[in-house]
């Protein structure tokens, strides 16, 4: 079921968040049995982060704020962390609904990890968020 989940987020050509809504649904409702699954949708939610289209780069960090929950629930906390690392590298991003769905995703990784095991740490995340958070 979750390999259709996958395939149907790969292949979506529409702009609404009924597959994003589903696949989190889906993940969210499967609890610790999601854990085989993380690799692939991670490497997948890495690969969308850096898209060229910007509807996908927001859907990737849309799909990280829906199931970080569940990541830390079956254990994935160390591949939240390098999620947490791609997502700091986007916040270069100059569409703003794309840069606040990954501020989203960045909060929902420091709600689930913790500010104390945070990567980036809080400390270096503060100084590239005061330029965004002025605008």
């Amino acid at each position: 079921m979750v390999d259709c989940v996958l395939a149907a987020f790969h292949e979506q050509t529409t702009d609404d968040s009924t597959i994003l809504d589903g696949f989190g649904a889906v993940i969210n409702a499967l609890g610790l049995r999601a854990k085989p699954y993380f690799v692939q949708i991670v490497g997948t939610i890495h690969w969308r982060l850096n898209h060229k289209n910007i509807r996908v780069r927001q859907q990737a960090a849309d799909l990280v704020s829906k199931i970080a929950k569940s990541m830390r629930i079956c254990g994935e906390e160390s591949r939240l962390g390098r999620l947490g690392l791609n997502l700091n590298e986007c916040l270069r991003e100059e569409y703003p609904e794309v840069l606040g769905s990954i501020l989203g995703a960045l909060k929902s990784i420091v709600v689930e990890v913790g500010m104390a095991k945070m990567t980036p740490p809080i400390r270096d995340l503060l100084p590239r968020l005061t330029p965004i958070l002025k605008n």
